[in-house]
């Protein structure tokens, strides 16, 4: 018999034996009150047998692989190698991969940590795409890494009806509470098995000051993370190279996670930043921290490496003419446009008077603009503003200044930038606008209402809060009276997730249904609101 054939016979028994099992094997967790089922769990990153031979062990994918801010016609696809290698990319509609598209992706070098983040470009809207990357080893580029298998779903065009399902939610490790010895992020498991279309991560991703101790918190083990926190004494905020390492080594603890890991093969990710990816409260264009370190210097330093780190880890491109850009928008078939905000590179201090004066500013004036023409000019009968503060729950504090929207009285907030986007909405007639974000560390969901521009009729809008994921929980505390708000639900106490659905109808607008879901993937009955569109 032909070597070729037989050889082929050879890996033909090989991965079907691999598939079968893969099959039989049990990965549950037996399901008792307090423990999380992971049966039928996404896999970190499939490996995937591949009709030529792979000479192993020189270079290797480190931490699976991810895809983000997909549009009709284009991804980005993420991964990192153990050292300096070419990533390659396979690109197909079938799991087969016949017929893919190879793209050289990149070189992984350390000055993004060896991951590369990809932009593939000329794909068809509302399709389902199947990506596999491998590394080549520099030195010896026979030498590859195993291939890491993914999915991702294109968005469908602005002119088509769809129905869209996402996830949102942030806030993942403070205050101890980080990968559990057994479970890791549970909710990743829970989040997956809803199958969104697309989740949307609103910050504090890492908790870059804090740490994960063997014993967390009421009993919660914590895989433990050995590194410091960046506001410990111990790291010298002068010392580029020890702060970069710093920020790294809490990226890496976190993206390692198999839950996570598995999720983000299957799920595409637009991801934003909120302060503890680089530390509390701060903002990118200071030129020194926050009132709560008055005595240390190299601020600038935590800046840049924190948010070096966050583009290496948080599957966004880059700009050509402003790298540093964060802020972008995203269509979703005919009723959905995503608008996601930046609220830290561009933000004055927030012990600075909110004063006419002062022209204190979250956004930044270019920003702002954006937002308010997106806003104006979308045709989707839904605009959902990504945010990582809060509209109405005041946040930060009176001492050393709010870090949100609402000033609760004290006239340190940011209030007189959010009035003056309402006011615009109002004047413009901009309907059905809901903002989704995190940083409380509990659940909500309010309805606001007030006349804003004086014509006597009256901006509706909400926000609906989520997380975190698995981080310190609070209590549901008071709101800021300014924008006329009303709480339709609050629950604190518990890590859970967003979910909205857009729901189109014969005949008539669709209509957006939200939720709240638990780390045990459970919908919490009172969170359920139908908005029907205006």
């Amino acid at each position: 018999m032909n070597r070729r054939v037989v050889l082929g016979v050879m890996l033909i028994v090989l991965a079907a034996f691999a598939l079968g099992a893969g099959a039989l094997r049990d990965r549950g967790v037996p399901r008792a009150e307090g423990r999380h089922d992971m049966r039928n769990e996404p896999s970190a990153g499939t490996r995937v047998p591949v009709g030529e031979q792979w000479p192993l062990g020189s270079v290797e994918s480190t931490h699976g692989v991810a895809s983000g801010d997909v549009s009709p016609s284009g991804a980005l696809v993420w991964a990192r190698a153990s050292k300096p290698a070419r990533m390659f990319v396979d690109l197909a509609t079938s799991p087969s991969f016949r017929g893919a598209r190879r793209f050289a992706a990149g070189t992984a070098s350390s000055a993004t940590d060896y991951t590369v983040t990809f932009r593939v470009r000329r794909l068809r809207p509302a399709t389902l795409y199947h990506y596999r990357v491998w590394f080549s080893d520099l030195s010896r580029p026979w030498a590859r890494s195993r291939p890491e298998a993914g999915t991702f779903k294109t968005a469908p065009s602005p002119s088509q009806k769809s129905a869209v399902r996402f996830a949102f939610g942030g806030d993942i490790g403070s205050s101890n509470y980080c990968r559990h010895s057994e479970y890791g992020y549970p909710i990743f498991h829970y989040m997956a098995l809803r199958d969104p279309d697309f989740f949307v991560s609103l910050g504090d991703t890492i908790y870059a000051d804090s740490g994960c101790a063997s014993a967390g918190p009421d009993g919660w083990r914590n895989l433990p993370g050995n590194f410091p926190k960046v506001d410990d004494p111990s790291v010298d905020w002068t010392n580029r190279s020890q702060v970069e390492q710093t920020y790294l080594q809490h990226w890496r603890y976190t993206r390692a996670d198999d839950r996570l890991a598995g999720f983000l093969a299957k799920i595409p990710i637009y991801s934003l930043w909120d302060d503890h990816e680089v530390m509390n409260d701060f903002g990118a264009r200071w030129t020194e921290g926050n009132a709560q370190y008055p005595d240390r210097t190299g601020y600038r330093n935590l800046v840049a490496a924190g948010r070096q780190a966050f583009f290496s880890y948080g599957v966004l491109g880059r700009r050509k003419r402003d790298p540093l850009r964060q802020y972008r928008s995203f269509t979703w078939g005919r009723d959905l446009k995503l608008l996601i905000t930046d609220s830290r590179s561009y933000r004055s201090r927030n012990e600075e008077r909110d004063t006419p004066s002062a022209r204190k500013t979250l956004l930044g004036a270019e920003q702002l603009a954006w937002l308010k023409k997106s806003l104006a000019s979308a045709t989707a009968t839904w605009k959902v503003i990504a945010c990582s503060v809060s509209v109405a729950v005041p946040t930060g504090s009176e001492q050393f200044g709010r870090d949100g929207w609402a000033d609760g009285g004290t006239g340190n907030g940011f209030e007189r930038e959010l009035l003056d986007l309402l006011r615009f909405l109002d004047r413009h007639n901009v309907k059905n606008v809901v903002f989704i974000t995190a940083d409380l560390h509990f659940a909500q969901a309010t309805r606001h209402s007030r006349d804003y521009d004086g014509d006597g009729d009256s901006l509706l809008f909400h926000e609906v809060v989520a997380g975190p994921l698995n981080a310190r929980t609070r209590a549901p505390y008071w709101l800021d009276a300014t924008t006329n708000p009303s709480s339709l639900y609050a629950e604190g106490n518990l890590f859970n997730f967003g979910l909205f659905q857009i729901l189109p109808r014969e005949g008539g607008k669709a209509i957006l249904r939200a939720e709240t879901v638990d780390s045990f993937g459970k919908t919490k009955p009172a969170s359920v609101l139908f908005l029907k569109p205006l």
